[in-house]
């Protein structure tokens, strides 16, 4: 917990994801929102580096309310 927001975060490769939510929410969810960010960017990433496709993955942010 930082500043009274809970935080789960999750590495792949030389990326970090973050999630945050208020204290009040529930961890559990605010990790299946994440494993589920997590899972779509590792296949999008599989399907550039095996089609030898290029694609802008510049850094991004993700706000939800």
């Amino acid at each position: 917990m930082v500043d009274n927001y809970v935080m789960v975060y999750k590495y792949l490769g030389d990326l970090m994801f973050y999630v945050t939510g208020s204290q009040e929410e529930n961890e559990l969810i605010l990790y299946s929102v994440l494993q589920a960010f997590y899972e779509s960017v590792s296949l999008l990433l599989r399907y550039v580096r095996v089609t030898g496709g290029s694609a802008h993955l510049g850094c991004s942010h993700l706000w939800c309310m």
